[in-house]
């Protein structure tokens, strides 16, 4: 007996998403008509939401020639979203039903569901939201899905997969709190009902699954929700459950059980297909919907299409997030830095001091520094910015592959830094994030760094490899490169050809360290050490050592060479210079400064491949006289027999190489007053390029920031 109901407030509100379907319109509707039977039948009312989103006349045409019309109030509304997550805030805003079914032109559902998810929303209360207990998967994937209970997964899973779709229903005035985003192909993003049920998580909802019921999910390749998801990265706007605080607080009680039983917790909401396909209800709901559509057939289903949704997740990545979360905590930040890990490299000194001059000039300055690959080799945290928090990738998760990182830190990013500055440093990690998820961060600056191009294989016949294959498809998506030298901006435009105007020239800030008045009175007796300092890696060709000290022995035999470094990207074999009489190694060094302050006549660097070298700079800001290779754009502070010992090392063999070193470190220990006006040269022009008045005013002028009170 059908009850009359009062049909200006309905019970369910059907919000239909409508694109272009014409070819599949009609069976959606037949099969909504045997829905909205069954729910009068059980004495429900129902309204339809039609949201003609950029449709054509076909699908209008299929759609107005139902007979569903009849049976229930139909309201259409014509929009250009081009947007499901829009489009559905449309159709709910105009919605007025008790409760609300989000649906899609070309999917079906059980003719239960109706009243079925109906009760169990209306049992649940105004934090329900239901799904069907079933997804069955047809046209170009055949599978089925069992849903799970949020309450027994946990927000976990939420971090790295959505283990729903968008067929759910909820109270209608779950709205008020929880709208959809925009996740339309401009948008870059995808999956906007991933970030609503994440919302509705946040806010203390309950997705669960009603028994016995169907959604059948229309697998095709035209589809707007597949086209936004292949056009995009296939991740979702900033979400309140990801923010740290909120999902500290929503995971918390399952948090351990999760990092100690997640794996054994994943095969428990595996698919139970003995009890599906031997229960005659779910084989009459299967048989109803097949009379529909005939391609619901689960005679073409093989045995590994019996599947969870949470089959693909890994555990670990809720477990490491939420752990994440706990360094976290509530900071927020300005500033984001994508490192490779903590080194006392020239490169990290160059953006540790940006970040260091932008807290100076803005004191609400914040950092987040995230690595992404081996474990850091920087100890003396004092060279750190003030205001940082740092998240170790590798340390944090080390069973995860870089994909599944990639995914924590997308979601710290969005979460707790939106708007701030994204700081790249050129490496594996930093590449692998960009390219993935650089053009989701249309709010953020992206200062991408440029130094050197990495070299490898022989001199004369060198690899170049990193920016040309990697970062130059981003062009488009960085605010500006920022070099420390004119010559990579210089390589980077002949072969680049265009937008010119993102490259920007900001040369390292260092200090003078000491005086002309110093440097008279330190090279007033003779001098005979020699100091080699930096990474002990292929790059910067600490081999040559050998071959130099040979030749300088029976040159200068008083000589003595102190080498100080590690090994970082590479190894290198220390116990070559233990049978060397002039060579001394001394280990590792945190403080440039103070080593070169030990009474060293001169300066020895032997890079292969460089941009600027900050170890220059710091060796001018002390006095001492270099000897360099006219590599990158170390000939914009060397300037030979003007500022320095400039070796043409390009041009030369080895053997004509290990000369030119030799006999230039010669040359300066049997000449102190040529060592003195090199230095004193050095320093002046230090003081007028890198200086720090000069500095400030230029990061001013990059970054935006004036001095603030």
């Amino acid at each position: 007996m059908i009850q009359e109901k009062n049909i200006s407030k309905p019970d369910i509100s059907i919000v239909l998403n409508i694109h272009k379907e014409a070819n599949f319109l009609a069976r959606t509707l037949i099969n909504l008509e045997s829905c909205v039977r069954h729910a009068q039948l059980s004495g429900l009312s129902c309204e339809l939401i039609a949201v003609f989103d950029s449709s054509d006349k076909e699908t209008e045409t299929v759609f107005h020639n139902n007979s569903l019309h009849d049976l229930c109030p139909v309201t259409c509304l014509h929009v250009t979203h081009r947007s499901l997550g829009l489009s559905r805030n449309s159709g709910i805003e105009a919605a007025s039903g008790t409760c609300v079914l989000l649906h899609d032109a070309d999917d079906l559902i059980s003719f239960n569901a109706l009243a079925a998810l109906y009760a169990d929303v209306m049992q649940g209360g105004k934090l329900a939201v239901r799904v069907c207990q079933y997804l069955f998967s047809f046209g170009t994937q055949n599978h089925i899905i069992e849903y799970p209970d949020s309450d027994a997964t946990s927000p976990l899973p939420f971090v790295g997969t959505h283990p729903y779709l968008s067929c759910i229903m909820f109270q209608r005035s779950l709205y008020d709190n929880v709208q959809f985003v925009d996740h339309s192909l401009a948008s870059g993003l995808a999956y906007e009902d991933w970030h609503f049920n994440a919302t509705a998580l946040a806010l203390g909802c309950t997705i669960r699954p009603t028994p016995d019921t169907i959604f059948f999910y229309r697998r095709r390749a035209s589809s707007l929700s597949v086209q936004a998801a292949s056009s995009s990265p296939g991740q979702i706007a900033p979400c309140i459950l990801f923010e740290p605080p909120n999902f500290l607080r929503v995971s918390k009680d399952k948090y351990p059980l999760w990092k100690t039983q997640g794996k054994e917790l994943l095969k428990t909401f595996g698919f139970k297909r003995i009890g599906a396909l031997s229960d005659p209800v779910f084989w009459g709901l299967l048989c109803a919907a097949n009379k529909i559509e005939p391609l619901i057939d689960p005679y073409v289903l093989t045995d590994n299409a019996f599947i969870s949704s949470l089959d693909a997740m890994n555990p670990a990545i809720g477990v490491s997030y939420y752990e994440a979360c706990e360094i976290i905590q509530d900071r927020t930040f300005t500033d984001v830095l994508l490192l490779p890990f903590l080194s006392v490299g020239g490169a990290e000194k160059y953006i540790f001091e940006i970040i260091k001059t932008l807290e100076a000039l803005n004191p609400q300055t914040r950092t987040l520094i995230i690595t992404g690959e081996k474990p850091s080799t920087l100890t003396d945290l004092e060279r750190l910015p003030k205001h940082i928090t740092i998240v170790d990738m590798p340390a944090l998760a080390p069973s995860l592959n870089g994909h599944e990182r990639n995914l924590i830190v997308l979601k710290l990013i969005q979460n707790c830094a939106d708007g701030a500055r994204i700081h790249i440093k050129p490496s594996p990690f930093a590449y692998g994030f960009t390219q993935m998820f650089l053009k989701i961060f249309k709010n953020n600056k992206k200062i991408f760094y440029r130094f050197s191009d990495e070299k490898s294989g022989s001199d004369y016949f060198p690899i170049y490899r990193n920016f040309f294959t990697t970062a130059v498809p981003l062009l488009d998506d960085v605010d500006f490169l920022l070099s420390d030298n004119k010559n990579i901006i210089n390589n980077d435009f002949y072969y680049v050809g265009t937008k010119h105007q993102k490259w920007k020239l900001l040369y390292a800030r260092q200090p003078s360290h000491t005086s002309p008045q110093a440097i008279q009175a330190s090279n007033s007796q003779p001098q005979t050490r020699i100091l080699w300092a930096s990474r002990l890696d292929a790059e910067k060709k600490p081999e040559l050592l050998v071959p130099i000290s040979k030749l300088l022995h029976a040159l200068y035999p008083q000589a003595q060479i102190d080498v100080y470094g590690i090994n970082v990207l590479g190894h290198f074999d220390t116990q070559v210079f233990e049978a060397l009489p002039n060579i001394s190694y001394k280990g590792p060094f945190s403080d440039f400064i103070k080593v070169a302050s030990q009474g060293y006549a001169c300066f020895l660097y032997t890079s292969g491949f460089d941009g600027l070298p900050n170890v220059l700079l710091e060796a001018m800001s002390v006095g001492l006289p270099i000897v360099a290779p006219a590599v990158g754009g170390i000939d914009e502070v060397i300037e030979n027999d003007i500022t320095g010992k400039l070796i043409p090392s390009t041009t030369l063999t080895d053997e004509d190489l290990i000369t030119a070193y030799a006999h230039a470190l010669n040359e300066l220990l049997r000449n102190p007053e040529q060592r003195v006006q090199l230095a004193l040269n050095a320093l002046n022009k230090l003081e007028r390029q890198h200086g720090p008045e000069q500095y400030t005013r230029n990061i001013e002028a990059l970054f935006g920031e004036s001095p603030q009170g």
